[in-house]
C-alpha cells in the first residue's frame, strides 16, 4: 500500500508485546489506539465483516492467504483513512489476529460437539 511521506507515523507498539496479553507482556488495543469510543467500536464492525467476507475464519492468521489479508487492510483503510497514518497498519493486522484466534477457537470448539454428538449417536445406535 502507497503511503505518503509526510504522514504522521502514530501508535508504534513495542516489537515483543501481543495485543489481547495486558497481563502478560502485551497491551489492550482499545487503550492503545485511544479513540473514542464510537470510533472503536465502529472500527471493529468494519473489522469483523472485512474478516468474515475476506479470509477463512477456520485458520489462524499464519494460515491466511496473504492477498486475502491485503484485501482486509485495503477495505479497512477505504473505510478509516486515520489507518494510513499508523506504522505497518499493526492495529488491523492485530484485530485480524485476535477475531481469527477467536473465531477459530469457537470453529474448533462447535466441530468437537458434532463429533460428540455424533458419536454418542452412533454408540446409542449400536445399543439399541
Amino acid at each position: 500500500m502507497h503511503k505518503d511521506p509526510s504522514s504522521i507515523i502514530l501508535g508504534r507498539k513495542g516489537k515483543n508485546s501481543k495485543a489481547g496479553r495486558p497481563g502478560r507482556g502485551g497491551y489492550n488495543i482499545d487503550d492503545k489506539l485511544n479513540w473514542d469510543e464510537s470510533e472503536l467500536t465502529q472500527f471493529k464492525e468494519v473489522m469483523h465483516k472485512c474478516i468474515d467476507k475476506h479470509l477463512d475464519t477456520m485458520q489462524c492468521q499464519t494460515a491466511q492467504d496473504p492477498k486475502a489479508l491485503d484485501k482486509v487492510v485495503e477495505e479497512a483503510c477505504r473505510q478509516f483513512v486515520v489507518l494510513e497514518d499508523y506504522q505497518d497498519y499493526w492495529q488491523v493486522y492485530d484485530i485480524i489476529g485476535l477475531c481469527l484466534k477467536y473465531l477459530s477457537s469457537q470453529n474448533r470448539q462447535k466441530e468437537k460437539a458434532k463429533e460428540s454428538t455424533t458419536e454418542l449417536k452412533e454408540r446409542m445406535q449400536k445399543c439399541t
